[in-house]
């Protein structure tokens, strides 16, 4: 067994261990219900894990990773944008407008 992938966003191991299991490639989630624990354990050593259960699927996961990073949204949340109705400008992690609540496309 190796460790594969961890981030401290369980949404993001989640979305690594999906894709490996589309490929068929044996993998587990490890710290998957730690974070509650921060605080009495490091947050290092409770962060969420993806784990392969044989370390000869690397290279394949690895692809797996690379496309999976490719097609994920680009996070453009420190980006301001202007409404579209109102002309305000709005910082990137709003969804809708403050002033008018006109959703942000």
């Amino acid at each position: 067994m190796a460790k594969f992938y961890s981030d401290h966003q369980l949404y993001k191991v989640h979305a690594v261990k999906q894709c490996l299991d589309e490929a068929g490639i044996p993998n587990f989630i490890k710290n998957e219900f730690a974070q509650g624990a921060i605080g009495e354990l490091s947050a290092v050593d409770n962060q969420p894990e993806v784990w392969l259960t044989d370390e000869s699927w690397r290279s394949y996961a690895q692809k797996c990773l690379t496309e999976l990073i490719l097609t994920e949204p680009a996070d453009n949340n420190d980006i301001d944008w202007h409404c579209r109705e109102c002309g305000e400008v709005n910082e990137g992690q709003f969804g809708v407008c403050w002033q008018c609540q006109t959703p942000h496309l």
